[in-house]
């Protein structure tokens, strides 16, 4: 079996936080160190756009696993690079007063990097037929996502998706079908 490996790059249009639900000295919210946006993340906002882009529920789950079925398929992580990690900070006032409301400061760390890779491996087998429509799928719904992590209503996490590697004019034909099918 031939591995597949499909690239993709992440154009960060403001910062983006993935918190671990972890508090550190002066901060209430803590980043991984080592990863901007953990796979998992990934394959779960893929799962949402390609669920949001009207996919038969049984081509969603082959391509993405479900329950016992694991997906063929594995998300790498977002990993930090050079992208530092900074602090900043949300108040909630209270609506009367416009004074801060007793506990209502929340810091947190987040990082702000241009560009990123992640990569996406196939390691069990696949048919042509069913790698075509995987490969569908998957370039699909990375095109379809524009925000990750949290925050997102508040300004962060607003990306673009796209792969690194051309696809071949068959895919590309196979995208814009399914594209023109959702219309």
């Amino acid at each position: 079996m031939a591995v597949t490996v499909l690239r993709f790059q992440i154009t960060f249009h403001g910062p983006v936080r993935v918190g671990r639900g972890r508090a550190a000295p002066g901060v209430d919210d803590t980043v991984d160190p080592g990863v901007i946006i953990p796979g998992s993340s990934l394959k779960g906002l893929m799962r949402a756009e390609a669920t949001a882009l009207g996919l038969a529920p049984t081509l969603v789950d082959s391509v993405f696993g479900r329950g016992r079925a694991q997906s063929p398929w594995h998300w790498g992580d977002v990993v930090a690079g050079s992208a530092e990690v900074r602090v900043g900070t949300r108040i909630r006032k209270d609506d009367e007063s416009g004074t801060a409301v007793e506990g209502g400061m929340f810091a947190a760390e987040f990082r702000w990097p241009e560009t990123a890779t992640f990569e996406i491996r196939r390691f069990d087998a696949l048919s042509d037929e069913d790698l075509r429509r995987h490969e569908t799928v998957l370039w699909a719904s990375a095109l379809a996502v524009h925000s990750v992590g949290a925050d997102r209503n508040r300004g962060f996490g607003w990306v673009d998706l796209q792969r690194v590697d051309p696809p071949s004019e068959d895919l590309a034909s196979s995208v814009l079908a399914l594209a023109g099918a959702m219309r």
